[in-house]
């Protein structure tokens, strides 16, 4: 498997997603840590989801997303005002959104492979968020657009 390879998959995958189903534009920033992007208790609004996959390599899948972004989001993918939009209408796009990009991501990567992709859940930030950029069995895009950032974090198993 080539990291390079798949960091392109997940970049362009995150882009046909957020760009052509939310009307996102978007920048890929400097790669750091979640820790960096998030200090203790700038964390708190911080929604994280993982999703668990198998196939010819396995891992998980994570997306990190402030609340209030994450509320933006789902009122523009939902077409409502923000106000309207309820916490668990929220929670079922932010999921979706990491099984769109997962899903996305490990077929741009090898269109023949087949992977399992598991149920999106909710984890704990600090459990997660001390990953350093670069490691050998990760991989970490950050992304910027207009008034946020959100990160998409690919941990593979040994």
């Amino acid at each position: 498997m080539s990291k390079e390879a798949l960091m392109k998959a997940v970049k362009a995958s995150i882009s046909e997603v957020l760009e052509k189903m939310f009307f996102l534009p978007l920048e890929f920033a400097e790669e750091k840590s979640p820790a960096e992007l998030w200090p203790s208790g700038s964390d708190e609004g911080l929604i994280a989801t993982a999703l668990a996959f198998q196939g010819p390599f396995s891992g998980q899948y994570c997306f990190f997303i402030p609340k209030h972004s994450a509320q933006t989001l789902t009122a523009s993918f939902l077409g409502e005002d923000k106000k309207q939009v309820t916490p668990e209408q929220v929670a079922e796009t932010v999921k979706e959104i990491l099984n769109m990009i997962a899903g996305n991501t490990f077929g741009i990567f090898d269109e023949k492979a087949i992977f399992n992709l598991g149920i999106p859940q909710f984890v704990d930030f600090k459990k997660v968020k001390n990953q350093k950029p670069g490691e050998a069995r990760q991989i970490l895009v950050v992304v910027d657009t207009l008034d946020q950032t959100m990160a998409f974090q690919l941990i593979l198993n040994a």
